[in-house]
């Protein structure tokens, strides 16, 4: 089993799903009471943690799981989107692309993810 080949297969589907979670994100933004949107980022989240647990990579997985749970909060009428809450997601995704890049190069920071996900 080459690992090599799944791991750029691992970031270029993550890069697919990172365009796709930040396109929904956008839709949302632009209309907070389209539910549709919510369960896209609910699935594009899922494969992602899927995928990424599947490699190995816990710090991608801890994330997107932590971008369910608000996700689920919002289908479940627990949250309102706020843009308050949109900003943070964006700022999850943007973290998750930073964690995708080290993933590709196996080159880990020592940042974490922690204050990110308790907000």
């Amino acid at each position: 089993m080459n690992f090599d080949s799944y791991k750029e297969l691992f970031i270029s589907e993550s890069h697919e799903i990172l365009t796709d979670l930040n396109n929904s994100l956008v839709a949302l933004e632009k209309n907070p009471k389209e539910l549709s949107l919510v369960n896209d980022l609910f699935r594009f989240s899922h494969t992602l943690k899927g995928m990424a647990g599947t490699m190995g990579y816990e710090r991608i997985v801890k994330l997107t799981h932590a971008l369910e749970n608000v996700l689920v909060c919002f289908r479940d009428s627990k949250l309102k989107v706020t843009s308050e809450f949109i900003s943070i997601l964006f700022q999850a995704l943007d973290r998750l692309e930073k964690l995708i890049s080290m993933a590709s190069k196996d080159k880990w920071d020592k940042k974490n993810e922690n204050a990110l996900i308790n907000k």
